[in-house]
């Protein structure tokens, strides 16, 4: 249906065209480091992008797309972690390189003890769940 602006009106009373100027900006600020950044590949003064942002439902959708952004690189990095250790243990056994034999080595051993940390922790906070609601924990 056709608004006054002559723009197709969507279901919540937002217009087809602001939809997609949004979805460009949420964009514009997830591929650039800063809001002048983002402003200008849009083509806009920054002052048009930060009120966009005073509006709670504009910022919950560039949240939302932040959170996923986020998610999708953080799978990205697991899928690469046995590759990177495969890489260090290499680098440690057969580089001809002393600093970065020692390099590798260290590393290794950095996230080895940062591993044990968070298996301690994460055994100690399941051990404080249980005996704060034992079999029924909160979903």
């Amino acid at each position: 249906m056709k608004n006054n602006h002559g723009d197709d009106d969507n279901l919540d009373g937002r217009t087809n065209s602001r939809v997609s100027k949004d979805d460009r900006m949420i964009l514009a600020l997830l591929q650039n480091p800063s809001v002048p950044k983002a402003a200008e590949a849009l083509g806009v003064h920054p002052s048009t992008v930060w009120r966009r942002l005073q509006n709670p439902e504009f910022d919950r959708r560039l949240r939302q797309a932040r959170r996923a952004q986020y998610s999708q690189a953080m799978s990205r990095l697991q899928q690469l972690n046995g590759a990177a250790i495969t890489t260090l243990g290499h680098i440690m056994l057969e580089s001809r390189s002393d600093h970065a034999r020692v390099r590798a080595s260290t590393d290794i051993l950095k996230l080895s003890q940062a591993n044990q940390d968070r298996e301690d922790l994460l055994a100690r906070v399941a051990r404080v769940e249980n005996e704060l609601f034992g079999e029924d924990l909160p979903k």
